[in-house]
Parts: structure tokens; sequence; C-alpha cells
């Protein structure tokens, strides 16, 4: 009777962790798919073994397509040649961010921010990317020196005296 309830214990308490490893893979799987950034998994020989929704949105490749595809083919053919210091770089650090510029299928190009990691799965080495678009952030970086360019010939180029003063009243700049 002892044994009988020892097993039946034990097997409570497996089907319990089944139970909660399953909702946690649902819960990871939920959050790379739906995810506003690009989430690629690559292996050792940096192709690419996994890849969320958002990944297929940005590049126009089917996630069919993106399996087993070289992740240099992502990069523009002028950022190519860096990947081998990027891979040098994470290697040393176990982490890095980088920026670069990727491809879609169509041939046009974006700016991307990628937080590489190295990441280990049951005895296996694999690189995980966590990639951001980042075309709208450079566009009103663009715009804010062309806005900032302009005040300056404008406050150096006035026909009148203008001045700038800090808390203390000390000029601290002038035309």
């Amino acid at each position: 009777l002892a044994w009988t309830r020892r097993q039946a214990a034990l097997f409570k308490r497996q089907r319990d962790l089944e139970v909660e490893r399953a909702a946690l893979a649902r819960h990871y799987e939920y959050l790379t798919r739906y995810a506003n950034d690009i989430i690629i998994l690559m292996d050792s020989d940096w192709k690419i073994v996994e890849a969320n929704e958002r990944a297929t949105q940005a590049y126009g490749y089917s996630r069919e397509e993106l399996i087993g595809m070289p992740v240099a083919n992502l990069r523009t053919p002028a950022e190519r040649p860096k990947l081998a210091q990027t891979v040098r770089d994470l290697d040393l650090s176990n982490g890095t961010i980088v920026e670069t510029e990727h491809m879609r299928r169509d041939g046009t190009t974006f700016p991307v921010e990628i937080s590489a990691r190295v990441i280990e799965v049951e005895g296996e080495r694999y690189y995980q990317g966590i990639v951001r678009d980042t075309s709208e952030r450079k566009r009103l970086e663009a715009e804010l020196r062309a806005s900032e360019e302009m005040y300056r010939l404008l406050f150096r180029r006035t026909p009148i005296g203008v001045f700038h003063y800090d808390l203390n009243l000390v000029i601290t700049d002038c035309n």
C-alpha cells in the first residue's frame, strides 16, 4: 500500500511537471511567434534553424525558405564580409549588439540592429539573433540632424546679435 501511494505521488509529480513544461513551451512559442522583433535561431554553421512570423513578414520569405538558409543571405552583399568579424566577437563575448543592413527577398534593404547571443541547448551550440528594423529611427535621426543644421545656420547668419546664456547669466554662445 505504501509503495502504491509512493508510485502514485511520483506519477502525479511527473505529470504536473510535464503540464508545467508544456505550458512554458506554449508561452515561449507565443512570445517568439508574435514578437515585434525578428527572432532567428542559427546552428553552429550559421544556418537558420528557427524563425518567427515577424522574420517572414520582414524578409518576404516563407518560414520553410528561411529554415536552412545561411544567415549571410539576409545581409546586403556589402555587409556579408563583416559577418566573420561579428561571429568572432560573438564567440569571444557570448553576446554582442551590431548595426548592419539586411536585404529582403525583393532586393530592398533596411537598416537593422541585432542583439546576438550564444546559447547551448542539449550540448549543441546555437546563435540567437533578435533583429530590430531601425528604418524609422534612422529616418527620424536624419530629420533631427537636418533640423539642427538649419537652426545652426539661422543662428549664425541672423543679422542681429543673438546670445545664449546659462543659468548664471554667463554667455555660452553667440553669433
